[in-house]
């Protein structure tokens, strides 16, 4: 869990600070930019490089998409933090990047397109989500299907931010 890792480097908890969430978003909300960058760069490297090795040793997609959803669900659910980590997204971002970048420009692109008309980071992320899982289903790419499984967690672990008001 970068965050833990960060907010150890500074000399916090971040666990108990702000939202007490251990991503990116505390971090940088918590400790500033720089702290942001570390741990969305420390979050984003663990999927994206359990892909590269899965890549490496020339696995099945199938396989290397297990593994990037295995490392999301680590990251939100990690068992040394007492299943109390992060949303995620990172994690996600870095896996996809290296999975699929057509996919990661899809869920990029219809996020920004959604931002506007929902005024809120978290809703058009969803948006995004629902976008690539319909490529996914619609173009019968089977090997990507633990990805939904993906969008479906970190949609759980938003359920507070989708509630916020937009103004």
């Amino acid at each position: 869990m970068a965050a833990w890792f960060t907010g150890k480097w500074y000399g916090v908890s971040l666990a108990n600070l702000n939202s007490g969430n251990l991503g990116a978003r505390n971090a940088g909300r918590t400790l500033g930019k720089l702290a942001f960058l570390y741990t969305f760069i420390g979050d984003a490297a663990k999927a994206a490089v359990t892909a590269r090795i899965g890549h490496i040793l020339v696995l099945d997609e199938f396989v290397i998409a297990c593994g990037v959803c295995l490392c999301i669900l680590g990251h939100l659910f990690p068992v040394w933090l007492h299943f109390k980590g992060g949303k995620g997204v990172a994690a996600l971002i870095g896996g996809v990047a290296v999975l699929n970048p057509m996919l990661l420009m899809i869920l990029a692109t219809s996020t920004a397109i959604a931002l506007p008309f929902f005024k809120n980071l978290t809703r058009g992320m969803i948006f995004g989500f629902v976008a690539c899982s319909l490529v996914i289903l619609t173009f019968h790419i089977p090997v990507y299907t633990p990805l939904l499984l993906s969008f479906l967690l970190i949609t759980y672990k938003h359920r507070k931010n989708l509630r916020e008001r937009v103004s």
